[in-house]
């Protein structure tokens, strides 16, 4: 009969924490404008040499363009882009932004960009969820002059925990109340007592009963 007061359960659990990298936006311009749109008549979109290009058509309007996306709130977000100045003039820049459509609250604003190169990484936290826009805007003085956009994204990241737990041994004791020495030779294979080592595929002790004198008409090896 099993003794309940014998039963030693061990539980081994493993944790794995996996992150993903969700893409909201992944924008490259082999060919096209990539559904971008003008932000006023004034503005003409066009593809050089494999970059978005933003420029003037005529007119007093705003110069810059826009791309609309869908956001989570409470959700941290990470805008990485090309910026290419083109041959904008002495006092143009352009900003980056992204607009709350719901509130229309402006949640992120770059620096002023002059330079050519590679921007980000830039972060910004969803207020609420629905529809954002990433707007790119040239300031400074008016003139037929553009600048270039590439490798435009917007990301952010997801974890998940999950947690797996096994029972190692339910119970520590076998045959004839022997314990169980599964780490010798694996599981049900060992068991040890006081003062030898049992082997159940063999069905005898592995050493000589310390009584062997005493009966000298059984083998000392003899397990029953």
């Amino acid at each position: 009969m099993l003794i309940k007061e014998r039963s030693l359960e061990k539980q081994v659990c493993t944790t794995i924490t996996t992150t993903t990298l969700n893409i909201v936006l992944d924008d490259q311009f082999p060919t096209g404008t990539g559904s971008y749109i003008p932000l006023s008549t004034s503005t003409v979109l066009g593809n050089s040499g494999g970059k978005l290009k933003v420029g003037k058509s005529g007119g007093s309007g705003a110069i810059g363009c826009y791309k609309d996306f869908v956001a989570i709130a409470g959700t941290v977000y990470t805008l990485n882009f090309d910026f290419d100045k083109g041959n904008l003039a002495p006092g143009h820049s352009v900003i980056a932004e992204v607009i709350d459509l719901t509130t229309s609250t402006v949640v992120f604003t770059s620096p002023a960009l002059t330079v050519t190169g590679s921007y980000g990484t830039y972060s910004f936290t969803a207020v609420t969820s629905g529809g954002y826009r990433l707007r790119f805007t040239r300031l400074g003085p008016p003139s037929n002059k553009s600048f270039l956009l590439d490798n435009i994204k917007i990301t952010y990241t997801t974890s998940s925990t999950t947690t797996t737990c096994v029972t190692a041994s339910q119970y520590r004791y076998g045959f004839n109340g022997m314990e169980k020495d599964e780490e010798v030779k694996g599981k049900g294979n060992s068991y040890t007592t006081l003062y030898r080592q049992y082997d159940s595929r063999l069905g005898r002790w592995l050493s000589l009963d310390p009584k062997t004198l005493e009966l000298p008409w059984q083998s000392p090896y003899c397990s029953m």
